[in-house]
């Protein structure tokens, strides 16, 4: 789970906040 979420915010940091949003719609 640690490794998924670390992935998560570099993707974050490389799409922008599209990521933010998909979490938050989640």
């Amino acid at each position: 789970m640690r490794m998924i979420l670390t992935m998560m915010m570099m993707t974050t940091r490389r799409m922008g906040v599209n990521w933010t949003v998909m979490i938050v719609m989640t």
